[in-house]
């Protein structure tokens, strides 16, 4: 809908997600890659439905060995419930993403020192768009 009444260039197309959007963007980016150019993914819960994101990713790169897109993926340092499992999840999507070697993709994980889980999202957002859109 959008396209047909805005002239939009494709490889500008972006979605933010933060916590259970993040999950939604993570969501779209192993089901449906080509919908966005960029990701920025925000805290996402990956324990969510026994790490689902886990297993779509596993699932995407059995099937596909590109991704050809970018890819912000984010959290704060003060999310650390349950030993830091939060940040231990994220981080373990990260590492399995980095391990398939997708061609055309590019990945930046960030964790955000003194950030909670409320005040990381404006934080991701600003640091995810200039990721996205270098000048």
């Amino acid at each position: 809908v959008i396209n047909k009444n805005y002239r939009i260039e494709q490889d500008s197309v972006a979605i933010f997600g933060h916590s259970f959007g993040g999950l939604f963007a993570a969501y779209i980016l192993f089901k449906q890659p080509e919908l966005f150019k960029g990701y920025i993914i925000s805290s996402p819960p990956v324990i969510w439905n026994d790490k689902i994101l886990l297993k779509l990713e596993a699932e995407y790169f059995s099937n596909h060995k590109e991704l050809n897109n970018i890819v912000f993926l984010s959290i704060g340092s003060l999310e650390n419930w349950n030993d830091n499992e939060f940040i231990n999840n994220l981080n373990e999507l990260s590492q399995n993403i980095q391990s398939h070697n997708y061609k055309g993709l590019t990945l930046v994980t960030r964790i955000f020192e003194g950030e909670t889980h409320t005040s990381v999202a404006p934080t991701a957002f600003s640091n995810g768009l200039r990721t996205l859109f270098k000048p």
